[in-house]
């Protein structure tokens, strides 16, 4: 059997933990905005998205599978749907981000997983 040399990982709930992600980033936006008196719902969407973007949790063992992934000469690509600027920031300051060679948004390919197409892209 031919053994795999890529990778491709979903970034939401596969390598990074969404739930705690969008937690902390709630909880710091309310905490910013004293959580009754939002008076500036965009400042605070737009706030709540670049504190999504930091959050960059990992899912129990993703940390371990990436750099035995690496070490092996493999190669990691991330799929997401997610948006361009959220991800964007979550791989800068993912302490995965040095096994990852590269990462995908559907917003830019023009494709959502699980789409097929989405695949012919990359």
């Amino acid at each position: 059997m031919k053994a795999y040399e890529i990778f491709l990982f979903d970034a939401d709930d596969t390598l990074y933990d969404y739930d705690q992600s969008e937690t902390h980033a709630l909880h710091t936006m309310f905490a910013r905005h004293n959580l009754l008196g939002i008076a500036n719902v965009e400042g605070f969407n737009d706030g709540y998205l670049s504190e999504l973007g930091r959050g960059t949790f990992l899912i129990e063992g993703a940390h371990k599978v990436c750099r035995h992934l690496v070490s092996m000469g493999k190669l990691i690509f991330i799929v997401t749907n997610g948006l361009l600027a959220t991800q964007k920031s979550r791989m800068e300051h993912s302490p995965i981000n040095q096994y990852i060679s590269d990462f995908f948004v559907s917003e830019v390919v023009g494709y959502k997983k699980p789409k097929r197409s989405i695949l012919t892209m990359l």
